[in-house]
């Protein structure tokens, strides 16, 4: 078997798409029709199994730094009092900010699983931590994520700020994404019921 027919029996077996890194309980896959993943996945390239996805992954990232070294170029010569060039809009503009953006990424897979509160009992230590979910923009809602990873929104009620999910709701106005995915109600509220089942 082939990394693109392993990629694509994994897409097209499931009634319902589901990420790669779920874990769907008995009742998601009694209640909403999704396949159990297997035990262990075989390694995937990715890169060949979805070509769409390789082509123009380099462009954003290029046009960024481009940009900001024309920035750089631009201030120098019209406003030289504040030593800024291209090199330094180069290393703090794309460098150094790429490097922050890493780190905070992955404090959601140290710090998310260590502080914080668990709204659901998922099979892991995720967490939900608010002040990670103001740094990375709504990813500290990781215990939210682990119960439902198909969401696109993170912050599953209204007063968990998930800032990426508002900037992919005002991109799905503009026609760029579509099919963002809801949490299932049934799903956000399943604490909720095993509350009241506990008491």
């Amino acid at each position: 078997m082939n990394d693109r027919s392993i990629a694509e029996g994994l897409a097209l077996n499931a009634p319902r798409p589901l990420p790669y890194c779920s874990y769907p309980t008995a009742t998601d896959i009694a209640q909403h029709g999704v396949q159990p993943l297997p035990e262990t996945l075989p390694l995937v390239n990715f890169q060949r199994a979805r070509p769409h996805r390789s082509r123009w992954y380099a462009a954003v990232p290029a046009a960024l730094a481009l940009a900001l070294v024309g920035a750089g170029a631009v201030l120098d010569r019209t406003a030289p009092g504040l030593g800024t060039g291209p090199w330094q809009m180069l290393v703090w503009g794309f460098c150094v900010s790429t490097v922050v953006l890493w780190h905070a990424t992955f404090t959601i897979n140290s710090l998310a699983h260590r502080f914080g509160s668990r709204r659901y009992a998922t099979r892991d230590d995720s967490r939900n931590n608010s002040w990670l979910a103001l740094l990375t923009l709504g990813e500290g809602w990781h215990n939210n994520h682990h119960r439902y990873p198909a969401a696109a929104r993170q912050g599953f009620y209204w007063w968990e700020i998930d800032i990426s999910y508002l900037a992919l709701r005002a991109l799905a106005a503009l026609g760029i994404v579509w099919d963002l995915q809801p949490v299932p109600l049934a799903i956000r509220d399943s604490h909720r019921a095993a509350e009241r089942g506990g008491r």
